[in-house]
């Protein structure tokens, strides 16, 4: 017997308040009394797949990320794209299966480099130490998400698919204070962001 997912919180909850507004980011629940925003992390991560592809040479772009979740696949395909686009073949890609375990990420890389990866597109959590232990060991460029990788470790890291959230909830709470929460409706900021959403590039 298979039993259903339980719902997010606010897809729950909402419903039972329906005169209380609520705003949820980087999700897709929308209703009558919910607002989304969401900033396009795979954006940058189609300007991450473009660099990986110029600078791969005779080797290979590849990615690497954890468990199989919607934000994941969106930046891997986006990424993939950007890859596809300058070099014509598709990057190696896997799904590790744990976005924390560095073990797992230091093995899974070590894969990719004997493959002839020449650029990782790491998408990790905790399991980044891993992957970057083994760039450096390997002589692989990686790519980071999220933050701003290349300030932390110029060595290892060629870019940063940057992607910071808090302009969502900033968005939200001024909409909220103006009484103009977009209820019932998706927000969406993409590279016209480009403070809180771009590709960071070492020199």
């Amino acid at each position: 017997m298979v039993t259903p997912a339980a719902p997010p919180p606010v897809a729950a909850v909402a419903p039972r308040y329906p005169r209380t507004q609520f705003a949820i980011t980087q999700g897709h629940h929308t209703a009558a009394n919910v607002a989304s925003y969401e900033i396009l992390q795979e954006h940058s991560a189609f300007l991450a797949g473009v660099l990986a592809g110029l600078r791969v040479g005779n080797g290979r772009a590849a990615h690497l990320s954890g468990e199989r979740v919607r934000p994941g696949l969106k930046g891997r395909a986006a990424y993939a794209d950007g890859v596809r686009r300058v070099t014509g073949q598709d990057p190696l890609t896997a799904f590790c299966g744990n976005q924390h375990d560095a073990a797992l990420g230091a093995a899974w890389t070590r894969a990719l480099a004997a493959r002839d990866a020449r650029v990782l597109f790491a998408m990790m959590d905790g399991g980044r130490e891993g992957v970057t232990r083994v760039c450096r060991e390997t002589g692989v460029w990686q790519i980071g998400n999220v933050l701003d990788w290349v300030a932390r470790d110029p060595q290892v890291y060629l870019a940063s698919a940057l992607a910071d959230s808090g302009l969502c909830v900033q968005r939200a709470a001024a909409d909220h204070a103006a009484g103009a929460l977009a209820v019932g409706r998706a927000t969406r900021y993409g590279l016209e962001e480009a403070a809180s959403l771009r590709l960071v590039l070492n020199a």
